[in-house]
């Protein structure tokens, strides 16, 4: 599963907030490259989500009507082999 743009920026933000309140030196570096890698991490986000929006606008709706004249209930049905011996 792809995570989300938001979910990235909520972690780079959450370990950013580490980074400046560890008592610790390495914990406030390794925290600190935590946060540059979720910042990358919510840019490749935001690129996927762009194509994945782009690519389901350009489904035409005649496509899906077609689909749906040519399988009709078929596509409700529980039953894979429904309809399919007199086909």
């Amino acid at each position: 599963m792809a995570l989300t743009a938001q979910f990235c920026r909520d972690e780079e933000a959450r370990q950013r907030d580490v980074s400046l309140n560890a008592p610790l030196p390495s914990v406030r570096d390794v925290a600190a490259r935590a946060a540059i890698a979720w910042a990358r991490e919510a840019s490749l986000a935001d690129r996927r989500e762009a194509r994945t929006a782009a690519r389901q606008d350009a489904v035409p709706a005649a496509t899906t009507r077609a689909v749906l004249v040519r399988f009709g209930d078929d596509l409700l049905s529980e039953n894979p082999d429904r309809n399919r011996a007199d086909r």
